[in-house]
């Protein structure tokens, strides 16, 4: 199989390569399209901007994900150790993606860092150490 191809696609190109060889069907080519330097500018500029729009929305989904306010009376359940690190209520993440979580989390809200905030990053390690002791 093609690899970056659909399934769907390879089966129609087959069936329309299969009707060519079997003479159900002719190619030919009527005439040459010329296409401007402005078509191709402005298709260019209309991939970049749709480029741009899917990287600032998967930018936006991260920054939810490592967005939270801390809780005034610390972490003291699964359920609140888990809304910490970032998981909708009643996910139930396995252990390698909680350690993921919490290494991503670290990275951001460690005091030594440039956005670090010591009562997150004390929650974070709270949150870590809760499911630790409850085997996850």
């Amino acid at each position: 199989m093609a690899p970056g191809y659909e399934t769907g696609t390879i089966r129609k190109a087959l069936a329309l390569a299969l009707a060519i060889d079997r003479g159900h069907m002719n190619v030919g080519v009527e005439s040459e399209v010329a296409i401007s330097e402005a078509e191709l500018e402005r298709d260019a500029q209309h991939a970049l901007l749709r480029d741009t729009h899917d990287e600032m929305e998967r930018l936006g989904n991260v920054v939810q994900a490592l967005r939270f306010e801390p809780l005034d009376e610390g972490v003291h359940s699964r359920e609140q150790a888990l809304h910490i690190l970032g998981f909708p209520p009643g996910s139930r993440p396995d252990v390698s993606t909680v350690r993921l979580r919490f290494r991503r989390l670290a990275t951001v809200y460690h005091p030594d860092g440039k956005d670090g905030c010591h009562q997150r990053m004390s929650q974070i390690n709270a949150a870590m150490e809760l499911l630790r002791r409850s085997g996850h």
